[in-house]
């Protein structure tokens, strides 16, 4: 009888290292997210700037006459 409950109780602190793990994994992933949602917003702002340059460098085509859009069109697209 004393076998059996030194191994039920081997068994649940086994339990109690596994939900431990379990738990540590866990923040893991929530902390992988989260880091995964801030690259997300970085690519998102770079993208944006991206879009602002390229409009920028039309504005500054058709300003200088670089261009053959016109200056309504290429505004336009700024605000898109």
């Amino acid at each position: 009888m004393a076998g059996l409950r030194n191994e039920v109780a081997a068994q649940e602190g086994r339990i109690v290292v596994l939900e431990r793990l379990a738990e540590a994994q866990a923040a893991s992933v929530t902390s992988f997210d989260m880091a995964v949602a801030r690259q997300g917003e970085v690519l998102l702002a770079m993208r944006r700037h991206l879009e602002d340059c390229r409009c920028n460098i039309r504005v500054r085509g058709v300003l200088e006459g670089d261009g053959e859009e016109n200056v309504e069109e290429v505004l336009a697209g700024l605000f898109r």
